[in-house]
């Protein structure tokens, strides 16, 4: 509710998408849901963490992989402990910023899950739950629900509605 509140004018936001409309100069015109913004938030924070972790795991390697050859052996130079120390220092500042990503992200989910909680409909809970907190696409829920694509953009998009609804009534 709160994030909803401070997001109000990013829900506004007109999203482009690729047409044979030639009337609209080869693109598609669509605005989002508020449910869908709303939803589409926490997996876009949950995606921006696993690259920051993804990041951290390079430095980390990095500094644990700088070294120079001496006859064949491995051994570490002055210049490369220099590297090292920058490579760990950046590490361990990235520790911070991730720290306080996974603080950030667990209070969505908990937003997230707390309206999804709300629904009536166990498939639609089920659905919007594997595509949002999961980050599943939309096709491997179909194949998940023994259903096709078409299927799953339908009852996607009526659960939305019912996220719309709950997000109202807040």
């Amino acid at each position: 509710k709160q994030w909803l509140r401070q997001h109000r004018k990013i829900l506004s936001i007109v999203i482009i998408f690729p047409s044979k409309d030639d009337s609209l100069g080869g693109e598609d015109v669509r605005q989002k849901s508020e449910a869908q913004v709303f939803l589409e938030g926490y997996e876009l924070d949950k995606i921006k963490l696993e690259c920051k972790l993804e990041e951290r795991q390079f430095w980390h390697d990095l500094s644990l992989s700088i070294t120079g050859q001496v006859g064949g052996e491995r051994v570490q130079s002055s210049g490369a402990k220099d590297k090292m120390a920058q490579a760990r220092e950046v590490c361990v500042d990235m520790e911070g910023e991730i720290l306080s990503q996974v603080k950030t992200l667990a209070t969505r989910q908990k937003e997230v899950t707390g309206i999804l909680d709300r629904l009536d409909n166990p498939t639609e809970y089920k659905l919007l739950h594997q595509r949002y907190i999961q980050c599943k696409e939309l096709k491997t829920i179909a194949d998940n629900f023994g259903s096709d694509y078409t299927w799953a953009t339908t009852v996607h998009g009526r659960a939305l509605k019912s996220v719309e609804g709950i997000l109202a009534n807040q």
